[in-house]
């Protein structure tokens, strides 16, 4: 969970100094949700592969995480045409 907030902040951070503009609410919480299933699944290869421990719950974890995801990226893409209209 840290490691998804530290990326999720750098993102934000030079996205802003990107664009000067702030993404919209649900960025943020995309983002995280993307940083999430990447750290779930890279904890799961580390343990299986360098340690030999069986944790299938990070799978389990990893989909959850993904499948919220997905479905805060659709709700962020109506929400950012609202918002930025130019």
């Amino acid at each position: 969970m840290r490691s998804s907030a530290h990326l999720t902040f750098c993102a934000l951070i030079i996205n802003y100094l990107k664009d000067k503009r702030p993404i919209s609410s649900l960025g943020p919480v995309v983002i995280f949700f993307y940083a999430c299933v990447f750290f779930e699944l890279f904890a799961f290869l580390i343990l299986k592969f360098v340690h030999g421990l069986n944790f299938d719950i990070r799978i389990l974890l990893s989909i959850f995480f993904l499948l919220l995801a997905i479905f805060t990226h659709r709700a962020n893409l109506k929400k950012k045409q609202t918002i930025f209209r130019d």
